[in-house]
């Protein structure tokens, strides 16, 4: 049985720290802290009714990681999978809290341990040098742990953009792909999207697709466009410094302004909530969303992702940006990530431009 930890049971964990660890060990203070924290959990696992084993998290808000600071088993009842048992327990905890990361550190001269977090699906990531108190190496690993799918999940085909500025034209494709039997995408198309849509100027290099832009090629291609944007002017222009380039821009946002007045394509202003986002994919409809990648990528740069599923915790979505690896690809496909989180990354810039675009057949 595994449960949470009680101050009763202190004497027992303070007992299991000294058989199992050589140093680094827990104090009773510690213990304490921990079992009253709103920020960790600790919990024990009880066999023949007796303290078996126990494992600690904690939890960093703001960011997607929590660490599995400290898990111990008694040394007579090692090998019988106990502590897969408590492992388990932990990263469902996590998960449950809307954390999708789990890290670690091991001595790097305990072959057992490295065996079962090998075994669970976690991997090295950093080596820690005499990162113990007697010197010895540690090694950090994580995991990233998989929700489950939601019932509302879209099966909307996953398409690469090609080119490192092709991110909106390559949602586009995924969604036309999901709404269009028989459609097959091709780069042809997706550079022909962006040859339609494209603001021209960036900040540096080539231009990305506006909403409009990306609206109107939808509706081009027998698709019904419903479009959530923030603002009526040109996004992004506090970026640009060149006059001649900014005045481009703006005279492609009043010719994507009008050419979608007089298609009467249906556009919203205002900040499209995750609500009326759901709603579109339980109708079945998929969503392109600009977001920040800072919080993918640490780099800060309008992205477009498409946007297939979402429940009570997370939104899972198709990031067209990835590379040839076949790991980097499983982990473009239905990305989760919690709901707050996704909701900041909808916004860009000083500004916090948000665009929203929904997508049906005719």
């Amino acid at each position: 049985m595994i449960r949470d930890a009680q101050l009763e049971d202190l004497p027992a964990l303070l007992a299991l720290e000294q058989t199992a660890f050589p140093g680094d060990r827990l104090s009773s203070r510690q213990f304490r802290r921990f079992i009253k924290s709103d920020n960790s959990r600790t919990l024990v696992l009880q066999h023949d009714g007796q303290l078996a084993g126990y494992a600690l998290v904690l939890f960093h808000h703001r960011t997607h990681l929590a660490r599995l600071y400290s898990l111990a088993i008694v040394p007579a009842l090692r090998g019988q999978g106990l502590a897969g048992h408590l492992m388990e327990a932990c990263e469902q905890e996590a998960l449950a809290r809307g954390y999708l990361t789990l890290r670690l550190e091991v001595r790097e001269d305990n072959a057992g341990a490295r065996a079962l977090y090998r075994k669970r699906g976690y991997r090295p990531i950093r080596l820690l040098a005499h990162y113990y108190d007697d010197a010895a190496d540690g090694i950090r690993l994580e995991k990233r742990l998989q929700p489950g799918k939601p019932t509302s999940l879209l099966p909307v085909p996953y398409y690469a953009q090609t080119l490192p500025f092709t991110c909106g034209p390559a949602s586009l494709l995924m969604a036309r792909s999901a709404l269009t039997p028989g459609f097959v995408p091709s780069r042809r198309e997706e550079v022909q999207i962006w040859r339609e849509a494209t603001t021209v100027f960036m900040t540096t290099g080539h231009g990305g697709c506006s909403a409009l832009g990306l609206a109107l090629a939808a509706h081009r291609r027998d698709l019904t466009p419903r479009l959530w944007v923030s603002q009526t002017q040109t996004p992004f222009l506090r970026g640009v410094r060149s006059d001649s380039k900014r005045q481009v821009m703006e005279l492609v946002q009043a010719d994507f302004t009008q050419q979608a007045a007089e298609a009467d394509l249906d556009i919203r202003l205002g900040r499209a909530s995750l609500e009326e986002l759901g709603q579109e994919l339980a109708a079945g409809h998929p969503v392109l969303v600009l977001i920040s990648t800072w919080r993918l990528t640490g780099d800060k740069a309008p992205h477009w992702v498409v946007l297939v599923g979402l429940d009570e915790q997370f939104v899972f979505f198709h990031d067209p940006d990835v590379d040839s690896s076949r790991d980097r690809l499983a982990s473009a496909i239905q990305v989760p990530v919690r709901r707050d989180d996704f909701a900041a990354m909808m916004q860009y810039g000083q500004e916090r431009f948000s665009a929203a675009l929904a997508l049906s057949g005719r």
